[in-house]
C-alpha cells in the first residue's frame, strides 16, 4: 500500500504542502489585490438580499457580519497568511524529517495539521448545518465533498502519527 511509512508521510506531506501554498497565494492575492475582495463581498451581499428571501433579522445579521467582516478582513488574511506560512515552515519539517530520519521534526507538523484538522471539523459541521437552510443541491453535495476532504486530511494525520509512533530514531 502507499500510503503507509515514509513513502506515506511524503505523500502526506506533498499534499499539505500544495494546501498550504494554495492558502498562502489566495490569502496573499486577495490582501495584495482589494479590489478582488471588494469583488468577493459584493457577490456575496447580492447573493444574500437577492437569492434568499430569509427572515429579516437572518438577514439583517448576516449583512452585519459581513459588514464586520469587511471592516477588518485585512486582519483576517493577515491571520491566515501567516497560519499559513507556519504551517508551511512545519510541512517542510515533516518531509525533511523523513529524509534524515529525525523524529521530533515530525512534532510541530502533527500539532499545526491537528489544528487544521479541528477547523476544517468545525466548518464542516457548521456549514453542513446552515446549507440546509439555503438550497437543497448545497445541503447534497456540500457533505459528500467536505466529508471527503476531511476524512482524506485525517487519513494523512493518522498516517504521519503512525510513522511517529513507529519511528525509533
Amino acid at each position: 500500500m502507499i500510503c503507509v511509512g515514509r513513502t506515506g508521510v511524503r505523500l502526506s506531506g506533498a499534499l499539505s504542502l500544495g494546501g498550504s501554498v494554495c492558502v498562502l497565494f489566495a490569502s496573499l492575492y486577495c490582501l495584495i489585490e482589494d479590489s478582488v475582495w471588494l469583488q468577493f463581498r459584493n457577490k456575496v451581499t447580492a447573493w444574500v438580499q437577492e437569492s434568499h428571501r430569509w427572515d429579516s433579522t437572518i438577514s439583517t445579521s448576516i449583512q452585519s457580519f459581513l459588514d464586520w467582516l469587511h471592516q477588518s478582513h485585512n486582519l483576517l488574511l493577515l491571520i491566515i497568511l501567516f497560519s499559513a506560512v507556519i504551517h508551511l515552515v512545519t510541512t517542510c519539517m515533516l518531509i525533511t524529517a523523513t529524509f534524515v530520519k529525525h523524529r521530533r521534526l515530525l512534532v510541530p507538523w502533527l500539532v499545526t495539521d491537528l489544528l487544521v484538522v479541528l477547523l476544517l471539523a468545525t466548518v464542516f459541521i457548521t456549514i453542513t448545518f446552515i446549507s440546509f437552510f439555503i438550497d437543497l443541491m448545497i445541503a447534497i453535495v456540500f457533505p459528500i465533498m467536505g466529508g471527503l476532504l476531511l476524512g482524506v486530511w485525517i487519513v494523512l494525520w493518522r498516517n504521519a502519527l503512525t510513522y511517529f509512533r513507529h519511528c525509533k530514531y
